[in-house]
């Protein structure tokens, strides 16, 4: 599950446009998070929005595994990287 929050559109943006993204982790635990995201196109800001989301159970070891390492990357005091094995 995945919900929008607050999304603005600021300027149209067209085909061939390159846009960069920007997304910034609010909060994140087992069960899901919360980010905040941008688009930028040449600098300018064109959209911003709030995400929140929810982790669905896949029983799959290596996704698990997998999964394990980027929680453990998240959940990691600003400044600081883990690095997964």
């Amino acid at each position: 599950m995945t919900v929008l929050e607050r999304t603005k559109f600021r300027q149209f943006v067209r085909p061939g446009d390159t846009l960069v993204y920007r997304a910034e982790v609010m909060s994140v635990n087992q069960d899901g998070g919360k980010i905040s995201g941008q688009a930028l196109l040449a600098g300018q800001v064109v959209v911003t929005t709030g995400m929140v989301f929810a982790f669905k159970y896949v029983d799959d070891p290596m996704l698990e595994s997998r999964r394990a390492a980027l929680m453990k990357t998240w959940m990691q005091p600003r400044g600081r990287t883990a690095v997964a094995a």
